[in-house]
């Protein structure tokens, strides 16, 4: 890499430094009105066919009904921080949250299960929470790329900066929040060589930081950040001769993301793990009655970025909340215009030449199900496992996701009309596989190309996915629900679901 290369790449870093993905917008639910909460629900749900609609499953946090009719059960307690102005120095939380599904299966689901403390500004929590890494309206986008809330949380241990603090020493005029986690994912299959089919001890990292320029009164701030995530571990067993690293060392390429070499050769391993993430930048603007979000996550993998040969990928946001919440016969309280971009990964035939050939987000040629967790991918729902896409599209073996070049259209609105809440998801995404079911030639080693998708070529097809949500307060502090959702298209099975749910809180 030449050195103006390795300035651009340093200089796209720093410049990029953002946070652990809460929304900046939503109010911070780690301080709630009373320390102890609970909730006991049931929910009947019904589906046509075998298979969910995408935003009945999608960005759930693992937590789904079943496929056709079932019933679900559903129980939760927390321990939340002591609410401002009597927020202590040391204070601690809880959560557990259970759900239990009843149909054509039997399952139970322990959603989160986590114990958390803080010092003042700083934070450690252990176990399986609900979690997003990224800068996106969490509410209504279709979700962060590095980390979307789409899977059941990894169980881990994480230290972290969970809202921006603001450095005195610089006039509050910068702030910063970040995480650095530690996590176990239990045996993961892997496909290389003689250990194909093999399932090994595998881990995962997640870092994020995240800085806001701009005094909290002020009216607009500026936001930017970098989110990084590696599936790493049980590398001696997997390449053996070819790897010579302590568990340590092994560490600090995980953290840094620096490449592995040895003897001076670069045979099968380039990096410790799958690595990566998405470097965030934002804008808030607020007047007396909105608040704009416009935000803008790029996504890298391989390296490409580095180069900015995928910078036309990304996902772009802009999210409005009404301050003006008066009228209480119709309340509009968010609105949400979200692009998401796929299709290029450095791969197109306009891309710049990297040495690392396209990204394929998500799919790696190690494990064998990618940037999943227990089967669901753990980034955006966009990109789609060969789980939920039509058995007919063409799919290299090789790939756990058959469809990560994507161009989508999101559009998303909560409020409430005469005390009923709503919230509705529109998303129109046009989905063309991914490059080794591509005929474009691509960068690799300084020269095209050309492929041979041998396993069929993946042309274009159009996909619609919706869901409504309505909710109301009853007495007794009884809530109402219900859910219709509807896929159609030609990426996933033609499918409609709805659900009826009644929920206590204490």
């Amino acid at each position: 890499m030449k050195a103006s290369q390795h300035l651009a790449s340093f200089l796209l870093f720093v410049i990029s430094v953002s946070t652990h993905g809460q929304d900046t917008l939503r109010i911070d639910s780690s301080f709630a009105t009373k320390p102890w909460e609970a909730n006991v629900g049931i929910l009947a749900t019904a589906t046509s066919g075998n298979q969910l609609p995408f935003w009945m499953r999608s960005n759930q946090f693992g937590s789904v009904p079943l496929e056709g009719l079932s019933t679900s059960l559903i129980a939760n307690v927390q321990r939340s921080y002591q609410k401002y102005p009597n927020k202590k120095l040391v204070d601690w939380g809880m959560a557990l949250d259970l759900r239990l599904n009843a149909g054509q299966n039997f399952e139970v689901i322990p959603v989160e299960a986590y114990v958390k403390a803080r010092l003042g500004a700083f934070q450690i929590k252990a176990g399986r929470s609900k979690d997003i890494s990224g800068l996106v309206d969490s509410t209504l986008s279709t979700g962060s790329f590095a980390l979307s809330g789409n899977a059941l949380g990894i169980p881990k241990i994480e230290l972290s900066i969970p809202n921006f603090l603001d450095l005195p020493f610089l006039k509050k005029i910068i702030a910063i929040k970040g995480s650095f986690s530690y996590g176990w994912m239990g045996k993961v299959p892997i496909q290389y060589e003689k250990f194909n089919g093999s399932s090994v001890p595998t881990y995962f990292h997640n870092a994020s930081f995240h800085v806001r320029f701009g005094k909290p009164a002020w009216r607009l701030k500026l936001y930017t950040g970098i989110n990084h995530e590696v599936l790493w571990g049980s590398d001696k067993k997997i390449f053996e001769d070819q790897y010579n690293l302590t568990t340590a060392q092994a560490f600090f390429h995980v953290i840094t993301g620096k490449k592995y070499v040895r003897d001076g050769l670069m045979r099968d391993i380039s990096k410790i793990g799958n690595h990566l993430g998405a470097v965030d930048t934002g804008l808030e603007y607020a007047t007396n009655d909105l608040t704009l979000l416009v935000y803008r996550q790029f996504f890298y993998e391989k390296g490409a970025l580095g180069y900015l040969a995928n910078a036309k990928d990304g996902l772009t946001g802009i999210s409005l909340v009404n301050k003006n919440t008066s009228n209480n016969k119709w309340i509009w309280r968010r609105f949400l215009v979200e692009f998401f971009y796929s299709k290029n990964q450095a791969g197109e035939r306009d891309s710049k030449k990297t040495p690392s050939g396209p990204e394929y987000y998500y799919n790696h040629g190690v494990y064998q199900e990618g940037y999943s967790y227990k089967g669901d991918g753990l980034g955006n729902p966009l990109i789609t496992s060969r789980i939920y896409a039509r058995k007919n599209l063409p799919n290299d073996p090789i790939n756990y996701f058959v469809n990560n070049r994507v161009v989508a259209y999101n559009v998303g609105t909560e409020g409430s009309i005469l005390s009923w809440g709503y919230l509705v998801k529109l998303t129109y995404s046009q989905n063309y596989g991914e490059y080794r079911t591509s005929d474009i030639p691509y960068w690799l080693t300084g020269g095209r190309h050309e492929r041979n998708p041998i396993y069929g070529l993946f042309q274009k097809v159009d996909q619609f996915s919706g869901i409504v949500e309505i909710n109301r307060h009853l007495k007794n502090n009884l809530f109402l629900g219900a859910t219709l959702a509807i896929d159609n298209g030609k990426l996933l099975y033609n499918s409609v679901g709805g659900s009826l749910r009644l929920v206590k809180k204490w």
